[in-house]
């Protein structure tokens, strides 16, 4: 359902009040066939179809922007935690949580998009696991080594993983410790640039940065949760505000990596707009509200 631009944009409402870097075209609610409880969005390879779970990542729904049909792929707990796709696209992995002896064990799975056929890669462990992609084979960090099987060194491209609230870059150089704040800085949500060179990053209780790789000329960007990539230059992310309990308020911003523009996307007044996805194209972000809706904002940087 698209609707006009009414009260969501405050800057486009109010021209002249702030400069303007992106365009909304459209605001898309996405129909489900059950109402609420979809969280987490995560666009696929081709920007078709959305990565959906619960509000605990139990389970992975992929809903078809084309056909609108939601496909159950997997009802295991934990499935929606950093699951990740091939690059084409045909593969998925994910991490399965159970108790084994009143104690949570992680294993790893695999889903063959095209057949449903599912894979067991690793056997249930204390260890977290954090899975990625060479190609169309996997490979995965557990209890800090890199597992590559057949994968050759020189074919791993740079992947970011949080180990004991530092983080860590793996890449065909090797195994990288990152402390670009250094002291007692514990660091959540890193992701890689698209052009590989630079880090984006929350450190928890001083906010967002943007580094180079390897972690030098840090730049403030402020109070920017769930941080992801728009493009080389720009970063979308939510500022949130919680009871205590539960989140409150939220409004997506966007911000240059630079730190030196900033824009809001989303008003509060409309709703609890958060954890923002970005499509491959760099042409919509999609978010959930507290009340488990998904919205897409179809977009055009200026």
């Amino acid at each position: 359902m698209k609707k006009p631009i009414l009260l969501f944009l405050i800057t486009l409402l109010l021209p002249g009040l702030a400069a303007q870097y992106l365009e909304v075209l459209s605001v898309d609610k996405q129909e489900f066939p059950v109402a609420g409880g979809y969280f987490y969005p995560q666009f696929g390879h081709d920007g078709s179809y959305l990565l959906l779970t619960s509000a605990n990542y139990s389970g992975l729904k992929k809903w078809d922007l084309n056909t609108r049909l939601m496909e159950v792929l997997t009802a295991e707990p934990g499935a929606g935690y950093a699951a990740r796709l091939s690059e084409d696209g045909g593969e998925l992995v994910f991490t399965k949580i159970e108790l084994v002896n009143k104690l949570r064990h992680n294993s790893l799975h695999r889903i063959s998009l095209a057949t449903g056929e599912k894979q067991k890669l690793t056997e249930p462990g204390r260890e977290a696991i954090t899975p990625a992609f060479a190609g169309k084979r996997v490979l995965y960090v557990k209890a800090g080594k890199l597992q590559r099987g057949a994968v050759k060194q020189a074919e791993i491209k740079s992947m970011v993983t949080i180990e004991n609230r530092k983080m860590v870059v793996y890449s065909s150089a090797g195994r990288k410790i990152i402390d670009p704040l250094g002291g007692d800085a514990s660091y959540i949500w890193p992701s890689i640039s698209p052009d590989g060179t630079k880090l984006l990053f929350t450190a928890a209780g001083r906010g967002t940065y943007v580094s180079t790789l390897s972690g030098k000329n840090a730049v403030a960007l402020g109070k920017l949760n769930a941080p992801v990539w728009l493009s080389n230059t720009w970063v979308v992310g939510m500022d949130d505000k919680d009871d205590g309990g539960r989140v409150v308020e939220s409004v997506l911003w966007l911000v240059s990596a630079d730190g030196h523009k900033k824009q809001q996307l989303t008003t509060a007044s409309d709703f609890v707009a958060m954890y923002p996805a970005v499509s491959p194209g760099g042409n919509q972000i999609a978010f959930n509200t507290d009340k488990g809706e998904v919205y897409i904002l179809n977009i055009k940087l200026r």
